[in-house]
């Protein structure tokens, strides 16, 4: 599947990292699941306070589509390739 995406640039920072791009992008990984676990136990915290469980699931909802539309915009280096 990485070979897919990388291509141009990005496919040839990738060979020049070697392996410690893996070990970053993994560790990004790791990050996002324990900030996806936090926020879970904050919700099943906040589920008897109905009005600030559906405030925070809110703000969480429009982060995460932040995040997604952030991942979306193309940028100059996409434009390289």
């Amino acid at each position: 599947m990485k070979a897919d995406f990388s291509v141009g640039v990005i496919g040839i920072v990738d060979v020049a990292a070697g392996r410690v791009d893996d070990v970053a992008a993994m560790w990004n990984v790791r990050v996002a699941r324990k900030a996806a676990w936090t926020n879970a136990e904050v919700l099943w915290t906040l589920r008897h306070a109905p009005h600030i469980r559906s405030a925070f699931f809110d703000t969480l909802d429009r982060s995460t589509g932040l995040a997604g539309r952030g991942l979306l915009t193309p940028t100059a280096i996409d434009t390289l390739t």
